[in-house]
């Protein structure tokens, strides 16, 4: 366990951080497009039948 054994602990510990973030930001583009396509067709609803 040298400099090139903690070099690879660094890449992989960096490599699964990007994995997460990665997944967790797609995961919430969604649900944000979600909640907005939602909030959008409420909102369009209520506009429509308010009058």
């Amino acid at each position: 366990m040298g400099i090139l054994g903690l070099l690879y602990v660094i890449f992989a510990a960096l490599f699964q951080l990007i994995i997460v973030v990665g997944v967790a930001s797609v995961a919430g583009y969604f649900v944000i497009k979600m909640a907005v396509k939602a909030a959008l067709r409420e909102w369009d609803r209520e506009r429509r039948g308010g009058r």
